[in-house]
């Protein structure tokens, strides 16, 4: 398969989906969240299921189990919308500590992709188009979250999320990331988005 360079994570998934065991790991998840009522945590939270099940869904695809991946990627996204509304609401509240988040999960959002671009590139023909509707819903909470940003800080952020590995097969997988990402965000972003892929491209060439 593949090989694509993971973000960095503590989290080494033991139980994946399809396993029997795995509907406890899900249930203690969402119990977890039910009890977690401070908008800030519950984002956290969301947020680092998001990061353990993108895990998850890599190792199926290593191990060739990419329908498995397909149907768990749906969950994935699910966790990416409760991210976003929680922090929506920690935003009335703390502006600064949601602007933090956002930041945060943006960088996340945008490492993922290239797992997410793995998966779609890996996928059965007959989850292909499922996959590739799936992966723009999780780009449309990945713009959402950019849209909170000054230019500086979109490209700041860009630079951390795309910079961290020099290989030119990641530079490519980056530019793919953000062409997708281009179609999503305001005409400002865009023209950050732009110059990002043009420093992506040189980076292959070089």
């Amino acid at each position: 398969g593949e090989v694509v360079p993971l973000p960095p994570q503590r989290f080494q998934p033991n139980i994946l989906p399809g396993n029997p065991l795995y509907f406890i790991k899900t249930l203690g998840r969402e119990i977890r969240a039910l009890v977690t009522l401070d908008p800030e945590k519950d984002a956290k939270l969301r947020l680092r299921y998001a990061n353990e099940k993108i895990l998850e869904i890599n190792l199926l695809v290593d191990r060739g189990r990419p329908e498995r991946a397909a149907e768990h990627l749906k969950s994935y996204v699910r966790d990416l919308e409760k991210v976003s509304q929680a922090t929506a609401v920690l935003e009335e509240r703390d502006a600064k500590a949601a602007q933090k988040l956002f930041e945060k999960t943006a960088k996340n959002e945008l490492q993922h992709q290239i797992l997410i671009g793995k998966l779609e590139r890996e996928a059965p023909i007959g989850k292909a188009v499922e996959v590739k509707e799936t992966r723009e819903k999780a780009l449309e909470q990945l713009s959402k979250a950019v849209e909170h940003f000054d230019t500086q800080k979109i490209e700041q952020v860009l630079s951390v999320a795309i910079n961290n590995n020099g290989s030119p097969f990641k530079s490519l997988r980056n530019l793919e990331v953000l062409k997708y990402l281009e179609e999503k965000v305001s005409e400002q972003a865009k023209e950050v988005i732009q110059r990002a892929q043009e420093n992506s491209l040189e980076r292959f060439a070089n």
